[in-house]
Parts: C-alpha cells; sequence; structure tokens
C-alpha cells in the first residue's frame, strides 16, 4: 500500500464504510488526497486529479485509486486492482 495514493472528492460527510476501508489502507502505508466542497463534480474530480498528478511528481507513489465516498473495500481488494494496474502498465476501472 506504500506507493498507492487514494483520491476522492465529495461535498458531504463520506458514508462510516468508506472512511473504514480508506483508514485501513491508509494505516498499511497508502496516501491520500481529498478534495472537498465543490458541487460541481467534473470539476471536483479534475481538482483531486490534478493534485494527485502532482503528488505523482515526487516520486512516493506510482499508482492513483481515484474512489468514490460511498464506497467500501477491503485493502486486498485495492491492492488486487493495484497490482494489476502494474502488471500491464494500463489503466483501469
Amino acid at each position: 500500500m506504500k506507493r498507492i495514493l487514494f483520491v476522492y472528492s465529495s461535498n458531504r460527510a463520506p458514508c462510516v464504510e468508506f472512511t473504514r476501508s480508506l483508514q485501513a489502507c491508509v494505516t498499511d502505508g497508502a496516501g491520500v488526497i481529498e478534495q472537498r466542497n465543490t458541487t460541481d463534480v467534473a470539476l471536483a474530480r479534475n481538482i483531486a486529479l490534478s493534485s494527485a498528478a502532482s503528488a505523482l511528481r515526487t516520486g512516493r507513489h506510482d499508482v492513483v485509486l481515484m474512489v468514490d465516498d460511498d464506497m467500501q473495500w477491503a485493502p486486498e481488494t485495492a491492492q488486487r486492482i493495484v497490482d494489476h494496474v502494474r502488471g500491464t502498465g494500463r489503466a483501469a476501472s
């Protein structure tokens, strides 16, 4: 998880399940960029991903996972997606 950067945008308080999922990944070493309080979804995602692009330039992260604030997942699931992306060198959704 140490080289994974989670990114999300939200204009509300994220659900409890989302917060737990994200915290489990952060505990395992993932980074997070949150973009808050922008009601235009496209603009919010643009801002969040622009911040992620800047963060990638530091070299501390090599994969970005953009998640929605109403999702829940296990760290193992996120890791499988990242392993696929790293293995293929292609974006996944």
